[in-house]
């Protein structure tokens, strides 16, 4: 029964047939039970008997004639300590299973925070091995496109001898013939110029220094001008703020943006908007570009931006493909970005965003409004 029970105290009789109070406490404890005796006796009260009592086991005495009040306050006691008891061991149970699932977390972050360091050496590694991929492959653009570009020029002087030596020959097609030959062949020499540009840009050190971008964009209208004048285009802009960074690229992404506005328009002649506007949260300028021009598909907004990118609206416009993506590479070694938002037949703004100042140039160059003429 003691095995298969628990017991909060025992109240136990000293004088017994067969055994007695004392050997049934003895026993107990020898069956290993720790359960504390209340050992009841009307004659043994001096000092041997209770000793005997303290050897045998956890014992306490009453001594008759015994009063219900004062057994009831005594079990009270031992059941006060054998409750607490209980809750001791609860908390001690509860406190070693939650200290295990501690062990078993740890161990489970300790294996999550390796396999996860195992696998920033290995993005690491791969981007390392992306990094040098695209640099060889800058590296490979560039002595390519290097190496082609005399050739094809070669050719099309070639092809100008050609053209004066024929004369106005008496069979048309020569001429025609020639003249095709020449469209296409400075339209390769086009590609492989912007090929060689975009490869330059991936494997030159950009060196910074304050920049104002009100002379980026007068340089790049200069080289706009015949441009502008054959499109009938308008071209506004506010004044523009100085930032970090190399006026010579500044200035070829603004003539890529202000020529693609040329290039893409629509019906109307182009009507082109040149913008500059401080952003407070990221501490960087905005600039836009916003023309009135065909447009461009959602889905198309960020693929234009790759190289050699294509809509199908304008693949019949002549171009290569790669002057977003230069733009962007420029943007993006500035520390910047570049996007665009647009909806077809309503025109585009293209945004770029660069790290600078919020403040503009005491003498900003003036960059009057340019028009048709």
């Amino acid at each position: 029964m003691l095995k298969e029970d628990v017991f909060a105290v025992m109240l136990l009789d000293v004088s017994m047939p067969e055994m007695d109070g004392y050997e049934v406490a003895r026993h107990m404890r020898e069956s290993g039970s720790h359960v504390p005796v209340i050992l009841l006796t009307g004659v043994d009260r001096d000092e041997r008997c209770l000793l005997k009592g303290y050897d045998a086991a956890d014992v306490d005495f009453l001594f008759k004639p015994i009063s219900p009040t004062v057994v009831r306050h005594k079990v009270q006691v031992f059941l006060n300590l054998f409750n607490e008891r209980k809750a001791v061991e609860l908390a001690n149970r509860r406190l070693v299973a939650l200290q295990q699932v501690l062990i078993t977390r740890r161990i489970e972050a300790e294996r999550d925070s390796w396999e996860i360091a195992l696998q920033k050496v290995e993005l690491e590694y791969r981007n390392q091995e992306l990094i040098h991929r695209n640099r060889e492959l800058d590296s490979f653009a560039h002595v390519v496109s290097h190496d082609l570009r005399q050739p094809v020029q070669s050719i099309l002087d070639y092809l100008d001898l050609i053209a004066i030596e024929a004369g106005p020959s008496p069979d048309s097609n020569i001429q025609r013939w020639i003249g095709s030959c020449l469209r296409l062949g400075q339209s390769m020499h086009g590609l492989i110029t912007d090929v060689l540009e975009y490869a330059t840009l991936g494997t030159q050190t950009i060196t910074m220094q304050p920049t104002d971008c009100n002379a980026a964009l007068a340089n790049a209208m200069e080289m706009l001008t015949a441009a502008v004048k054959e499109s009938g285009a308008c071209v506004t802009c506010e004044p523009l703020p100085r930032v970090s960074g190399s006026e010579k690229l500044l200035t070829r992404v603004f003539q890529n943006l202000i020529s693609n506005a040329i290039k893409y328009r629509g019906d109307e002649p182009a009507s082109i908007q040149v913008r500059a506007e401080w952003d407070p949260q990221r501490k960087n300028w905005l600039f836009s570009v916003i023309d009135n021009g065909r447009g461009i598909a959602p889905e198309d907004g960020a693929r234009i931006f790759e190289m050699f990118a294509r809509t199908k609206d304008t693949q019949y416009v002549p171009g290569t493909g790669i002057g977003l993506a230069i733009c962007k590479r420029i943007v993006e070694a500035h520390g910047g970005r570049i996007w665009v938002t647009s909806k077809l037949k309503q025109g585009s703004k293209f945004c770029f965003a660069l790290p600078g100042e919020n403040s503009l140039p005491e003498n900003p160059r003036d960059l009057c409004q340019t028009q048709n003429s």
